[in-house]
């Protein structure tokens, strides 16, 4: 099959963020917190798997070589803005020139922001970004993060200090069956995290809430499986108002108790 690229706009944030302590450093591989960058590229994974099933469309795997193209390009945001790499080619050469295999791809990348969620949803209210973050074609995503504080840009670049990358790409064999890259997998969440963003919190028992009270009308609302296991908090194989309770119950007394645990609020 002949490879293709899809290159379409960028993202910028409209706030400029300061940088804060522990951030990660963009210029030296060295000093990068490797848990930092997982967690940001499943946050975004599990919450493209969610926009994407509630369409009726296949989940996105991970791919860690994917992922590592993105972190690349990540690195190289700082200096050019945009998909043009720094050497002036486009941002789909990264791959290109590794020999790296698709059928289709789409980069969208921001800056000026440090939180993958919110990140994320602005992407969302983009109709380009959204395009891809949705497109039916895409089978991988990977993705990376940047900040450098004292980055010099290129000649009439703006810098932003934060900086996000992510790769989306579709590949197929002779058959359309998705192809197999070494350790691609769909993150889990944690009991209690709805969402898949790190975090329980209330905006978790609300969307359990959401999806019980769908249930309970009648609807069928497409979920992913990973929701199901981590919204059904107690185990009893039911997503309703108690998980939601349980969950909310966890989250207030979090707020005064960082030592809460969440399996003490089950019943």
């Amino acid at each position: 099959m002949k490879k293709s690229g899809r290159l379409l706009s960028f993202l910028t944030c409209a706030v400029m963020m300061i940088p804060t302590a522990g951030s990660l450093q963009c210029a030296a591989a060295a000093n990068t917190d490797a848990q930092s960058l997982k967690d940001s590229v499943e946050i975004f994974c599990s919450l493209c798997n969610d926009a994407r099933v509630a369409q009726g469309m296949q989940e996105l795997y991970i791919a860690p070589v994917l992922v590592d193209y993105a972190q690349k390009r990540a690195e190289e945001l700082p200096r050019v803005f945009g998909h043009t790499r720094p050497n002036g080619e486009k941002c789909f050469s990264i791959m290109k020139n590794d020999g790296f295999f698709y059928n289709t791809a789409a980069e969208n990348v921001a800056a000026g922001g440090y939180d993958a969620e919110k990140t994320f949803l602005q992407f969302m209210a983009s109709e380009s970004h959204r395009k891809n973050i949705l497109s039916e074609s895409m089978t991988h995503i990977g993705t990376g993060f940047c900040y450098d504080g004292t980055a010099e840009p290129e000649p009439d670049h703006i810098c932003y200090q934060y900086y996000w990358s992510m790769f989306l790409i579709g590949t197929y064999d002779m058959h359309d069956t998705p192809v197999f890259y070494e350790g691609q997998y769909i993150p889990d969440r944690d009991p209690g995290d709805a969402d898949g963003n790190k975090t329980v919190n209330a905006a978790d028992a609300a969307r359990i809430m959401q999806y019980s009270a769908q249930r309970s009308a009648g609807t069928n609302p497409k979920v992913t499986d990973q929701f199901l296991a981590a919204a059904d908090v107690n185990g009893d194989g039911a997503v309703n108002a108690i998980d939601a309770q349980i969950v909310l119950s966890y989250s207030t007394a979090a707020g005064a108790d960082p030592n809460a645990v969440l399996s003490d609020f089950v019943w």
